[in-house]
Order: C-alpha cells, then structure tokens, then sequence
C-alpha cells in the first residue's frame, strides 16, 4: 500500500509539472539532458527485467553496483530529479518549485522505504551505502543555486 501511494504522488507531480511548463527545457537543456542519461544508464545497467515502478526488489536481482551504481545508489531518481528540476527551472513560479520540493520529499521517502528493504534483503548493503551516496551529492544544493540564478 505504501509503495503504491508513494509510485502514485510521484506519478502524478510528474504529471503536473508537464502539463504546466515545457516538456524541453532549451536554456536548461544540459541539465535536462544529464538527467535523462542517466536515468537511461541506470535502466541499461539494471536491465528491464529486474525494472519496476514499484520500489520492491524483483525476486533474482542482484544487488546493482556498477555502472552509475558505483557512485549513487538511487541514479533512476536522481535522473528524474535532475530532468524535472531543469523543467521547472525552464518556467519557474512557486508552485511548480513547490511541486519539485514536493517530488524530491515523495522520491526520499521512496527511496528510504526502498533501502530497507535492501538492507532486509543483502547482507553487504550496509558496505555499499558506505562507499556510496544515495542520489548525486549536492543535488539540493544545486538546485537552489540555479533556481537563484534564474
């Protein structure tokens, strides 16, 4: 129940923030574009079928550490922070930045709850969080930095 609600208000600020602003972001067009590489790295290195909507783990799969893996533990929701952050940016007003802050909290709470289960699940979990970062390190912090630039 958890994760569908958490998979469903991430779905739907998604949602909103595309049907109020641009679907490309051309003066934030890079941002857009990192964002999106690495969504797709991180989906070429998963493979689609240990790929779901849902933060369960899928039964078999291992535990992920290479490709952006080495370096973020959560590259998928770190791309789509990175692409809808640029959005927002594109055409930004209070409400769509509220609505990125309210995507950034849902994306923690769904990850945390998606950690716990990876702990629960293998035992080296606990190594791979040490040498890793959970999404790309300052994204907050940079944001705010452009959001003030902008």
């Amino acid at each position: 129940m958890k994760a569908r609600l958490l998979v469903g208000l991430q779905l739907a600020i998604i949602a909103v923030l595309l049907l109020t602003g641009p679907w490309i972001a051309r003066t934030w067009l890079a941002l857009e574009a990192a964002g999106g590489l690495l969504l797709l790295w991180a989906v070429a290195t998963m493979g689609f079928r240990h790929l779901r909507t849902h933060p369960e783990v899928s039964p078999g799969a291992p535990l992920l550490t290479g490709g952006p893996y080495r370096w973020i533990r959560h590259p998928m929701y770190t791309g789509v922070l990175l692409g809808m952050g640029a959005l927002v940016l594109e055409r930004l007003t209070w409400e769509r930045g509220v609505l990125w802050l309210s995507l950034l909290a849902v994306l923690l709470a769904k990850l945390t709850f998606e950690e716990s289960m990876l702990h629960a699940r293998f035992s080296d979990y606990a190594a791979y969080c040490q040498r890793t970062k959970r999404l790309l390190p300052f994204l907050f912090a940079l944001c705010v930095v452009l959001w003030r630039k902008s």
